[in-house]
């Protein structure tokens, strides 16, 4: 297991490894995307109405229209799979209700996508999928952490008043408090706890004290850190995705070597999707990630290149013959982080120079125009 060395030393190791697969990645338009008639696109249009009536939204909705596109016994497999995701999903929404009922429908649905991931974890594992204590609580606990270190109106020092009360949870040193945030996080990290004592899983405790520190480093990404350069911020992004998803992995099982450094792999994808799609956001707030530097750097479309062609190399890394469902969980990373990948460009189409709309449009499986009007999350 990875935890047999520091992880902090693992982390680094990655989180450089990553770094320069980004780098490296082919700015050169992907050769493996499928190329799509018109009469086809309408098609599958009429098939995401279909389920958009059935009740999914967002990311999911995308990801079972995917899984319906994957033929033969993978497909099968993986939109039972995605019905399992759903069942489990409905008991989070009400777990989740419960314990905040003041936690707005947008942040519920945050927490939903993380509990996506990991159960994506639990299906790369071979485990069953499941809403355990710990991934509730893993999930939920972003809106109340994530979201204020990211957040422009909050002040530098609840920021750091946050970063410092965790510090000192995570380490096993708590910290009385009267903040109903803290004490929701405070509750959250004792049902982690509980499921997964530090004496028996210090991979665990580990991976949230490195995830703890990503999060940390990448408030750089706002603010004053927003001037430095590509090579400076990018790591951030790819420790801070990294990291996050690598607990997922501790949390769901006992990953190998191999696994984890995969499931590193899946984190940074994710994280650099989900930067994608926040683009207009980013520009407007401040923040920095390697797309909104492209703007005022260049174009977007040789880094957009790059992001297409790193998912089929972090897709293949996935399917490691450790994994039983190797091969499925691949596809439906590959197809479906493309989707979001062509859809986050339809949202930002002002961005992108015609041409480019014009050549991509050909190997969506929609048109851009209907893909922009979705709603990605």
């Amino acid at each position: 297991m990875i935890v047999h060395e520091s992880l902090y030393r693992a982390v680094r190791k990655l989180t450089s490894r990553y770094t320069a697969l980004w780098f490296n990645a082919s700015g050169n338009p992907p050769l493996s995307m499928r190329r799509y008639s018109r009469q086809d696109q309408r098609e599958r249009e009429r098939q995401i109405e279909r389920l958009r009536r059935a009740g999914p939204s967002g990311r999911t909705r995308i990801i079972a229209f995917t899984a319906k596109e994957i033929p033969g016994r993978s497909g099968t497999r993986l939109r039972r799979f995605l019905e399992e995701c759903g069942r489990t999903g409905e008991r989070f929404v009400h777990k989740a209700r419960r314990f905040d009922p003041d936690l707005p429908d947008a942040e519920i649905e945050q927490a939903l996508r993380n509990l996506w991931v990991f159960n994506s974890i639990q299906f790369y594992l071979g485990k069953p999928v499941s809403l355990t204590p710990s991934a509730f609580a893993y999930s939920l606990i972003y809106p109340y952490t994530d979201n204020c270190l990211d957040e422009q109106e909050e002040t530098t020092l609840r920021k750091q008043t946050l970063l410092r009360w965790l510090s000192s949870e995570l380490s096993g040193h708590p910290v009385g408090t009267d903040d109903s945030r803290l004490e929701a996080i405070a509750s959250l990290l004792a049902l982690i706890r509980k499921e997964h004592p530090r004496s028996r899983r210090p991979d665990v405790h580990q991976g949230l004290l490195a995830i703890h520190s990503a999060q940390k480093k990448a408030t750089h990404l706002c603010g004053t850190g927003a001037g430095r350069t590509e090579h400076a911020l990018v790591p951030l992004t790819v420790e801070k995705g990294g990291a996050s998803v690598l607990v997922d992995g501790f949390l769901a099982g006992r990953p190998s070597g191999v696994q984890a450094e995969a499931i590193f792999g899946y984190g940074v994808l994710l994280q650099l999707v989900d930067d994608l799609q926040d683009l207009q956001e980013d520009v407007d707030c401040g923040h920095s990630s390697p797309f909104s530097r492209a703007i005022r750097h260049g174009t977007l479309e040789g880094i957009t290149n790059r992001l297409f062609n790193l998912t089929g190399i972090i897709a293949r890394q996935l399917k490691s013959p450790e994994s039983p469902l190797n091969d499925q969980i691949a596809a439906l990373v590959e197809r479906s982080c493309t989707l979001l990948i062509q859809q986050a460009i339809a949202r930002h189409a002002h961005h992108y120079r015609k041409g480019y709309l014009t050549w991509l449009n050909e190997f969506t499986p929609v048109r851009l125009a209907y893909l922009r009007e979705l709603k990605a999350h």
